[in-house]
């Protein structure tokens, strides 16, 4: 299952959960954390125990209720995504997120359906990402 999809794009969507908490949820148009981990892990096609996972690595860094892994040391991708979109306001990083996610987010989508969303990621221009 896991491995398709570059890690890059599940830290950035990982991150922009643990920065925005329940704001991100509610973009996301879910309800509770298991509906939103299962829809990101349909469409990404990554496990959601995996995508929490990723989320608890970026938790210690954004006030949240989550203490998520404070006691390691984060990896390099990990690092590397924290400085690149820690500093991404609300609506910056939610444009990118479902770039990534692909634009119908009212429906759990697969595979085939967000592989151009995913390409999207990777079309964003530099001023966008600088944002």
């Amino acid at each position: 299952m896991q491995g398709k999809i570059n890690k890059r794009v599940v830290c950035i969507t990982a991150l922009y959960l643990a920065k925005f908490d329940q704001d991100a949820v509610v973009e996301l148009g879910c309800k509770t954390w298991d509906e939103v981990y299962q829809k990101i892990g349909n469409i990404l096609d990554y496990k959601p125990s995996a995508i929490k996972n990723y989320r608890d690595w970026f938790d210690p860094h954004f006030s949240n209720p989550r203490q998520g892994w404070y006691q390691r040391e984060p990896y390099r991708t990990i690092r590397d995504i924290l400085e690149e979109f820690r500093n991404h306001e609300f609506e910056n990083l939610t444009e990118i997120v479902k770039n990534i996610l692909g634009e119908d987010l009212s429906k759990n989508l697969d595979i085939s359906d967000s592989s151009t969303s995913i390409a999207n990621l990777f079309k964003l221009n530099e001023k966008q990402i600088q944002q």
